[in-house]
């Protein structure tokens, strides 16, 4: 399951959909605060693939 978030949250698609779903939540937020956020989710993904170990393809 961790592997399965860690590859979405690799994928700029989920952020779009993320923030498709905010803004039909009536989510607004600043665009600066908006790429801090992007860019932090982006990060932790990174740092998370040095503690995951890969599968076997």
């Amino acid at each position: 399951m961790i592997d399965y978030i860690l590859d979405r949250l690799r994928e700029p698609s989920t952020y779009a959909g993320l923030a498709g779903v905010l803004a039909a939540l009536h989510v607004n937020l600043d665009p600066g605060l908006w790429q801090v956020m992007v860019d932090a989710g982006v990060a932790v993904a990174g740092i998370a693939a040095f503690f995951v170990q890969e599968g076997e393809a």
